[in-house]
């Protein structure tokens, strides 16, 4: 019965008619083709369809990513990918050099987006790359760019995230590096301020260096200043930076400061450098004996102050051009020059955030004891506070007490607030500076932390140097008494210090770190307020001026060593020939006599192992012995180191070797001016009978056969 029932509904199922639903719709046939489609975006960066370069020929690094390839992985959704890029762009360069510069505005345009990646991966990547390409590209070529460069360097270091702007720090550290004047412009040059017509003629850029400035007040949370900031301010957030960020700070300000207030020079005009010569101003009657003075230091090209380098230039101009008076000039210049100085306005702000500092990181990096950083580190920050504090403070001093611009009604008040700020914060910094033997030792990375005891005992010197130069010259007020007696006791601590130093005596510990040529150049000022301070007993003036002597008979003539120490001994024997000198040390004193005797009579040495390569060098000595052997007395050296020194000068024109027979002196290989200079100082020597009958004749006929080869030449 169930079997003869289900065959009748098998056979029914063919014909059955279905029921539609209600909503349901129609259905669908069983045949019916299904029509549905889906789709996806493909986004294709480059295709090289119809091109007719081999694969093998296209200009791709190793992993055959062109550049058009590597730009556009810049905008990847992809962190990694992004970084990678960076990393391809910096192989492709390496590869191919020549694509550095031909492609140098897309990569700038399209790598700089990157500096507020929200990767710190990214970040550090794109460091790594501007530290790598920039080193590649002339900086001329890169001013068509700045105006990019600042922008996007604004909007990072503006950026909510306090470790986008330490990073973007750090980027500003590279562009410090290679393209200074891009970051600092507009901002003081040694005190100067950028007046409204600079402004109006630069736009944007003309205070694009005060921006960066408040950037770097921002991240350490002191109110701008200046009413142009960058648009975050330090008192509205709650920052609270690590010691390592703080040190990126502080790092990243002594660095601004270093290339806004000492630009830089290129190596042609550092190899005719010359050693300052402003801190002898006081020294002279009057500013017009000390313009006199600086004029005949050299027959050569005397630079300029750095902070008076643009002005000079322009005065010179102006006088030429149109026979404006000179003291019109002066009071114009002194005008612009008296407005309150940047420097002086950061000194207000910073003063109380570096003593805070320097107290809290002192103990660690002088003592070894317990702290919250590593010795290497505090004895870093130390290293960088010390570095602004001096730049700040010789640059606002330093034009401050200008003898050629000082009023005293005008100028005393802001003197005697910076003289006072500058004494309060050495008492502080006196309890560890000098920083004595044991301080430096350390049982890790000991090297490292030396070179910085010595950088930062050399900005201490020089911060006292500057102190005792601000002081008036008569102590009037029970205040300035005490400040002169605490001054005393820094001055005795940096005598002993310099003295040591220049004797490279074992300061601090056996592999203590030589003075370098720069640091030489630094502590010259720091050595005449040392000679010249009331405080220095006259002995110790003499073992000073013996260091100098001694060291120049130790230093290769080829050196930048040499050269500064002979700029500076030689200008402090010209004082002698100047009435108006009224410094407190006399090279002429009877004790120097034999000191002076000796190292005069080594000249001639020193001007043959200069030899032709170092001509400004020889230039210079044979103007400094044109000068002294036209005097009456050849002072300060006397007639008889004089007549010494002269019976050795023939071989510089006229030698005669063994073997060879006559070889040209080091003068015929001379410039025209040494030359001059030279045959100068011979004609003095002749006609004042310094030599015997004898040795006038070996020297007139080896100089009668030089000018013989300077015609034929």
């Amino acid at each position: 019965m169930a079997k003869a029932t289900k065959k009748k509904k098998e056979k029914k199922a063919d014909f059955t008619k279905a029921k539609l639903k209600l909503g349901k719709g129609p259905l669908k046939s069983a045949n019916a083709t299904s029509t549905a489609f889906t789709a996806r975006a493909i986004n294709v960066s480059h295709q090289s369809l119809g091109s007719s370069a081999k694969e093998g020929e296209a200009t791709t690094n190793k992993r055959r990513q062109t550049l058009a390839d590597l730009l556009a992985s810049l905008t990847h959704h992809n962190a990694s990918t992004r970084k990678d890029a960076l990393l391809g762009l910096q192989e492709l360069f390496t590869l191919h050099p020549h694509l550095a510069q031909s492609s140098l505005g897309p990569v700038i345009s399209a790598t700089i987006r990157l500096g507020d990646d929200t990767d710190f991966q990214v970040r550090r990547a794109l460091q790594s790359f501007y530290r790598f390409h920039l080193a590649r590209i002339d900086r001329t070529y890169l001013s068509p760019y700045h105006s990019m460069l600042n922008l996007h360097l604004s909007s990072v270091l503006s950026n909510i995230f306090p470790e986008i702007r330490l990073d973007g720090i750090r980027l500003v550290d590279i562009m410090l590096e290679h393209t200074p004047d891009m970051i600092t412009a507009g901002w003081a040059k040694d005190g100067r301020v950028a007046v409204a017509s600079d402004a109006q003629n630069d736009g944007l850029a003309a205070a694009q260096g005060q921006r960066y400035v408040d950037a770097y007040l921002s991240l350490l949370q002191i109110s701008a200043s200046s009413s142009m900031t960058m648009g975050v301010s330090g008192s509205g957030m709650a920052l609270s930076l690590s010691p390592a960020s703080k040190l990126v700070v502080f790092k990243g300000l002594a660095t601004f400061l270093d290339c806004a207030l000492h630009p830089r020079t290129s190596r042609d005009e550092a190899a005719v450098k010359r050693i300052p010569s402003w801190y002898l101003a006081r020294a002279f009657s009057s500013p017009r004996a000390f313009a006199a003075f600086e004029r005949s230091l050299a027959r050569a090209k005397v630079v300029p102050r750095s902070y008076d380098l643009l002005a000079s230039q322009a005065t010179a101009a102006a006088q030429d051009l149109f026979g404006i008076d000179a003291e019109i000039l002066a009071l114009t210049e002194a005008g612009i020059a008296r407005q309150q100085s940047e420097p002086a306005q950061l000194i207000a702000s910073l003063q109380p955030t570096l003593v805070s500092a320097y107290l809290d990181y002192a103990p660690t990096a002088f003592m070894q004891a317990p702290g919250p950083v590593a010795p290497l580190m505090a004895a870093e920050m130390i290293h960088a506070l010390a570095k602004i504090a001096r730049d700040l403070y010789r640059s606002a001093l330093v034009r401050l007490t200008d003898p050629a611009t000082f009023d005293a009604e005008r100028d005393s008040k802001d003197v005697a607030r910076l003289r006072s700020g500058l004494i309060e914060m050495l008492q502080r910094m006196s309890g560890h500076l000098p920083i004595p033997d044991e301080a430096s030792r350390s049982a890790h990375d000991g090297s490292k932390i030396r070179q910085f005891c010595q950088d930062t005992n050399l900005a201490y010197c020089e911060l006292v140097s500057l102190a005792s130069l601000a002081l008036p010259s008569e102590v009037a007020t029970h205040k300035t008494s005490k400040a002169m007696n605490s001054l005393a006791v820094m001055q005795q601590s940096v005598r002993d210090y310099l003295l040591t130093a220049l004797q490279e005596a074992d300061i601090l510990g056996g592999d203590t770190p030589k003075l370098t040529s720069d640091s030489l150049l630094a502590i010259l000022p720091i050595i005449w307020t040392i000679l010249d301070a009331p405080t220095t007993p006259e002995v110790d003036r003499q073992l000073i001026f013996r260091a100098l002597l001694d060291r120049f008979a130790r230093a290769k003539a080829t050196t930048e060593e040499s050269s500064y120490l002979f700029q500076f001994i030689s200008m402090l024997c010209r004082t002698s020939l100047w009435p108006s000198y009224r410094g407190r040390f006399d090279v002429q004193s009877e004790e120097l006599q034999p000191d002076l005797h000796k190292w005069l009579c080594t000249l001639p040495r020193f001007i043959f192992q200069l030899g032709p390569s170092r001509k400004n060098a020889t230039e210079c000595v044979a103007a400094f012995l044109r000068d002294i052997a036209a005097t009456q007395d050849c002072r300060p050296f006397g007639r008889a180191a004089m007549a010494e020194m002269s019976a050795s000068l023939h071989p510089l024109f006229n030698g005669q070797h063994p073997k060879r027979g006559a070889v040209p002196g080091v003068f015929v290989q001379a410039t025209p001016q040494t030359q001059q200079h030279a045959f100068g100082a011979v004609n003095f020597i002749l006609t004042d009978g310094l030599l015997n009958a004898e040795q006038s004749s070996i020297l007139q006929s080896a100089v009668m056969t030089a000018r013989d080869l300077v015609d034929e030449l």
